[in-house]
């Protein structure tokens, strides 16, 4: 016949599980790259970018250089910040890392110029807000708050839709990067400024997408008016 469970294996069972719970967010936070890392990892990218552009003629000198200077740039306004650069901002220049390096994986390059447009444009509305005066203030991380409403027409829908938005480079991530707590319209959602895709759900299913810029304002608050089919 089987024997019970001693009491005592359940005390260190419960002991263990408790351990794991109060560790696991250090756990996380140790894996993750430092900024130095992230920062040496994207200029190394962006460093051998440049050269295979500039070899294969894919990229104008002056595309290159603006890009460059830009993170360079923004990585220097940012590490002012009380702690440094903040994480999400680690997180996107981590994105930018993959894509160039997806990019420059692929046979003669054909990529390497969207890809890295595409991140000039992102770096672009970044650096600009950051250099607004709604960009640092303080050691406050320069984020957006956003407010999201749909429309069809000039009637807005309400409590039909969720909203989950992505990086431009990574728009087909899922689960997304943001995701609504509730049907549209939502608000107090914070973003970095950059360039996004926006997804209409119904039912679990993206309905349509819409590209999205934020921080184009002045202010740190933006709403943002995404149509319905």
């Amino acid at each position: 016949m089987a024997k019970s469970p001693n009491r005592f294996t359940g005390l260190r069972n419960s002991l263990t599980a408790l351990l794991i719970a109060l560790w696991a967010p250090w756990l996380a936070q140790a894996k993750a790259p430092t900024e130095d890392e992230v920062v040496f990892e994207l200029n190394q990218i962006l460093f051998d970018a440049a050269g295979a552009a500039r070899k294969a003629g894919l990229l104008g000198e002056a595309e290159i250089v603006s890009l460059q200077r830009n993170v360079d740039e923004l990585q220097q306004r940012l590490r002012e910040l009380k702690g440094g650069i903040p994480r999400p901002y680690l997180d996107s220049f981590a994105f930018d890392t993959q894509a160039l390096r997806r990019a420059l994986a692929k046979p003669e390059g054909n990529d390497l110029p969207a890809v890295w447009r595409a991140i000039g444009e992102d770096i672009d509305l970044k650096l600009a807000f950051v250099r607004s005066s709604a960009g640092i203030t303080g050691n406050v991380s320069p984020v957006v708050t956003v407010s999201i409403s749909t429309y069809k027409g000039e009637e807005e829908i309400r409590g039909a839709y969720f909203v989950q938005c992505n990086p431009r480079l990574v728009a087909d991530e899922d689960p997304a990067f943001y995701n609504s707590p509730r049907p549209a319209p939502v608000d107090q959602l914070r973003f970095l400024p950059g360039q996004y895709v926006c997804f209409l759900v119904s039912k679990r299913v993206r309905v349509s997408s819409q590209p999205v810029s934020v921080g184009l304002s002045e202010g740190r608050e933006e709403q943002i008016r995404l149509p319905v089919p």
